[in-house]
């Protein structure tokens, strides 16, 4: 069975927004973590075998994810209860079809509040798509802003998702985290 990329995304959104909401988004270190992501200390994680790279703030560690969900890179802040994903997939589509995909799934979910802006990722032409997404089924729960950056190049979309329950204080890391992305 063939996974869309639209439906790998939904799935690890979905399954993001469960175990955040089980287990909750706490440091299993416990060691000096201020919650703060704005600092200059970011460190740049490249990724030459999967075509990207993209800078982190000092307190987000990477995670093994789960192969089920398409993903190819997780990391989050457990003390912003902030986190992202990059997700790589060939397709046909282009990437305005790929954003009606990944709408329209994510609206099936509870999504709202969807913005659509042309944007630039590295020297290539690319979509940001924002939007709003209760993270329990039924929409009980906290609810995360979240921001997607779709880019292709050749046959292969790639897919920066942003997330946090606090947009007020994490805005301007994952912003900066967003505008770090870049193919290699």
């Amino acid at each position: 069975m063939v996974v869309t990329l639209a439906a790998a995304v939904l799935a690890a959104v979905v399954f993001v927004g469960i175990r955040s909401s089980r287990h909750g988004l706490s440091s299993s270190s416990g060691g000096g973590d201020s919650g703060l992501d704005s600092g200059p200390a970011y460190r740049i994680v490249e990724r030459p075998d999967l075509g990207f790279a993209v800078e982190l703030p000092p307190n987000w560690s990477e995670s093994p994810d789960d192969p089920g969900l398409a993903s190819v890179l997780f990391a989050r802040s457990a003390s912003t209860q902030s986190w992202f994903r990059v997700f790589r997939r060939d397709t046909p589509l282009g990437v305005p079809e790929v954003l009606d995909q990944l709408t329209a799934g994510l609206s099936q979910q509870g999504g709202s509040g969807f913005s659509r802006q042309a944007t630039v990722v590295g020297t290539l032409p690319a979509f940001r798509l924002d939007f709003k997404l209760p993270l329990l089924f039924g929409g009980a729960g906290p609810v995360s802003t979240q921001t997607y950056f779709v880019v292709k190049r050749d046959t292969t979309v790639y897919t920066l998702a942003l997330a946090t329950i606090d947009p007020t204080n994490q805005g301007p890391a994952l912003a900066r985290i967003g505008s770090s992305f870049r193919l290699l």
